[in-house]
């Protein structure tokens, strides 16, 4: 035997290096597809009253008497506090649904929660 041709014998047909190819990327999506079902076990699924929580505002800020700008800041800082809490919900892995927009109550409201570090964002911005 030449010496080409036995280092022939060692490298691998077109077939075999297409299968290796192919289990190796079976193997990297099960462990993708894997992780993301755990992902998805380990969210959360909440509601939140969000429009009970802006109309309780609104009434509070008109039962103050505040002048209209001044009103209007205050709802318009409300509204970014709320945005903050609730997106920080979201990226703790917490799906986060608008309770008047769910039939079944079989999600926990976490509007209570929700309410309690929105009151906290609008103490740290000055506005209590």
């Amino acid at each position: 035997m030449s010496g080409a041709s036995s280092s022939r014998a060692w490298l691998p047909s077109l077939r075999q290096a297409g299968l290796v190819l192919l289990g190796s990327a079976a193997l990297l999506w099960s462990g993708w597809t894997t992780r993301a079902v755990t992902d998805l076990q380990n969210r959360r699924i909440v509601t939140v009253k969000l429009g009970a929580m802006i109309e309780e505002f609104v009434a509070a800020e008109a039962r103050a008497q505040r002048n209209p700008q001044e009103a209007q800041a205050r709802l318009a800082l409300y509204l970014k506090g709320m945005e903050a809490v609730v997106d920080r919900l979201g990226k703790d892995g917490t799906t986060i649904l608008v309770a008047e927009a769910v039939i079944s109550g079989s999600a926990p409201d976490y509007s209570p929660k929700v309410k309690a570090d929105l009151d906290l964002w609008m103490t740290a911005h000055g506005a209590h």
